[in-house]
């Protein structure tokens, strides 16, 4: 019996207790990214038998400066998705690194042109059918819901606190701050940057890329509760920045599902 796969996404982003939103999303090119003006939160389908991308940036930097280099990374992500006329042919971590290295020039130009400096994390994932490729640069993360079992963390937290786990010494209030790798860090590559991670998304399985305001105030078992609901994208950045001391709360959710 012929098996129909859908991909099933939703997407949304909130100030949280901040005046100004400096996170940015993108949903392959059903949502090329997100503007003020724009709806905080999307959902639908996505063809299963196709390449799609979705992506999560953090802008760091005072006044507008946040805002514009999330932005701007996830323009330059589209831009490259849209000028690579083999999408199906390349490699898919090929395309990851294609579309990173696009985000990192465009926030290495934002801060050329800037009396200050300004940053953005990027996650992104690129799935092709069953098969899926993360990559990080920063502390927003990307988590694995499987159908059964417990969820997985995919990336690495590229700050301060991350490298004291890792390290064995004691984390310190205020560490997560820290930044230590980043879209905009000077003489460096998307690749010397970059970690990644490789799997395969199965039927009933959820692929979750968020902001670090979204994991800062929920564990994966309180996230779990929103992942298959056809806005749970919204339901859970709701629930994540419903605090006057929110962060910025971002997320985008992949579910693939197979119909007999």
């Amino acid at each position: 019996m012929n098996q129909q796969e859908e991909m099933f996404y939703s997407a949304a982003t909130s100030c949280g207790g901040r005046a100004e939103n400096q996170d940015n999303f993108a949903v392959g090119g059903a949502v090329p990214f997100w503007t003020p003006e724009d709806p905080e939160s999307v959902f639908g389908t996505l063809p299963a038998g196709q390449t799609n991308y979705f992506l999560v940036a953090d802008g760091v930097g005072g006044g507008e400066a946040g805002a514009e280099a999330s932005r701007r990374a996830a323009q330059a992500a589209q831009r490259c998705w849209e000028a690579t006329t083999d999408v199906e042919e390349t490699p898919l971590d090929a395309l990851a690194f294609a579309l990173a290295d696009a985000a990192y020039a465009a926030v290495a130009d934002l801060n050329g042109s800037l009396a200050g400096s300004s940053a953005s994390t990027l996650v992104l994932a690129l799935l092709r059918g069953k098969d899926f490729f993360v990559l990080n640069i920063g502390d927003s993360p990307a988590l694995l819901f499987p159908s059964e079992g417990e969820p997985r963390v995919l990336t690495e937290e590229h700050n301060l606190a991350g490298y004291k786990k890792q390290t064995g010494e004691p984390v310190l209030a205020g560490d997560a701050c820290y930044l230590l790798r980043f879209l905009g860090m000077q003489g460096s590559s998307a690749e010397k940057l970059a970690h990644t991670c490789t799997g395969e998304l199965h039927d009933g399985d959820a692929l979750v890329l968020c902001s670090d305001g979204v994991t800062g105030r929920l564990d994966a078992g309180a996230m779990r509760d929103y992942l298959f609901f056809d806005a749970g994208a919204s339901e859970l950045v709701q629930f994540a920045g419903d605090d006057p001391y929110a962060d910025n709360c971002t997320a985008v959710i992949v579910r693939r599902m197979c119909a007999s």
